[in-house]
């Protein structure tokens, strides 16, 4: 007798979609330091905060630089993306200062992470 019923390849591949997916989603959460289960209330709810592990900012002699703490609060507080109703108050190179600041001041925290690293 012949087989009433016979997957696809379609089919298949559709049933490792729903399989593969989530597991793969919650490895890439994991890897990059988030929560999985933060990241799918947040996606469900539509917040826009997510929860992150993330380590203290560590100065090169081991610990905390009030310098980078300062920085790293200001930057969690600004506004990435200014909203359209805002109007820029700034000059493009008061921005542009700015901006080369935060990179200075991400510099210097990668290379106390490195260093960290190295030891």
């Amino acid at each position: 007798m012949r087989r009433k019923y016979k997957l696809t390849g379609c089919a298949r591949f559709l049933i490792f979609l729903v399989i593969a997916v989530p597991v793969i989603y919650i490895s890439a959460t994991l890897i990059t330091g988030t929560s999985p289960w933060d990241e799918l209330k947040m996606i469900i709810s539509g917040e826009g905060e997510k929860t992150e592990i993330v380590e203290p900012a560590v100065g090169l002699d081991g610990e905390k630089t009030e310098e980078l703490e300062k920085e790293s609060k200001e930057e969690k507080s600004a506004d990435i993306i200014p909203s359209s109703s805002k109007k820029p108050e700034k000059s493009e190179q008061e921005h542009l200062n700015e901006l080369i600041q935060r990179i200075e001041l991400l510099e210097r925290e990668l290379k106390a992470l490195r260093e960290q690293l190295d030891d």
